[in-house]
């Protein structure tokens, strides 16, 4: 089974905290994942309407590996829909914009996802100033 342990590191100006997201993605399952994620309604994946968002913003580091962000909407069911971005060892800002989701609609978003590879074993990540933006 995948693990993931999450913890508080220095985030990019010191002020506050970084979500520090450690793991390994093991054998057992189709589609291994871990990492962090966060429900948008006030009870776990109820949908919410984003309205004028467009984009998931936020800055990482990792071991320089391509990590995944997963969205989930009432439209997908049980699938989220999928896209990368890489983490090098220094603090970069990382945009997606929710078109770069497949099939995503923001008129029924529940949750977002930021975690380890597609690959299988141990990763690092290192998220900051998580935000959703017009």
């Amino acid at each position: 089974n995948s693990t993931v342990e999450l913890s508080i590191a220095d985030g990019v100006s010191r002020n506050g905290g970084a979500l520090r997201i450690q793991g390994e993605n093991a054998r057992g399952y189709p589609y291994p994942w871990s990492g962090a994620m966060v429900n948008l309604g006030s009870t776990m994946m109820a949908p919410v309407n984003l309205g004028d968002i467009r984009r998931l913003i936020f800055d990482a580091r990792g071991g320089g590996k391509r990590f995944r962000a997963m969205a989930f909407a009432e439209n997908l069911g049980q699938m989220p829909a999928i896209t990368e971005f890489e983490a090098g060892i220094e603090w970069q800002r990382v945009e997606i914009q929710l078109s770069e989701f497949p099939s995503f609609d923001p008129r029924g978003a529940m949750a977002f996802f930021i975690g380890g590879p597609g690959e299988l074993g141990p990763f690092w990540l290192e998220i900051d100033n998580v935000e959703l933006a017009e």
